[in-house]
């Protein structure tokens, strides 16, 4: 499967969705394989994702409010 596109912050990033992880890659060598459970920010737990008859999705804005996260997590850094 090809790489999506989204663009968070004015920054294009692209990401696609695998069996147990999700693929980010971005500006600045940002990259992120977070499990689905993960990038779902909470909306799916682990237990949901491993089910094979589990009917989950990843959206864009799930994929977006996660790079937010991230990008957050690194500006309390700093």
């Amino acid at each position: 499967m090809s790489m999506r596109k989204i663009t968070v912050d004015g920054d294009e990033y692209e990401w696609k969705v695998g069996k147990k992880h999700v693929e980010i890659r971005g500006p600045n060598n940002f990259k992120k394989t977070p499990l689905i459970h993960q990038a779902s920010n909470g909306f799916y737990s682990a237990k949901d994702v491993e089910d094979p008859k589990g009917n989950w999705t990843i959206s864009p804005a799930m994929i977006a409010l996660y790079i937010m996260t991230c990008l957050n997590e690194v500006k309390k850094k700093k």
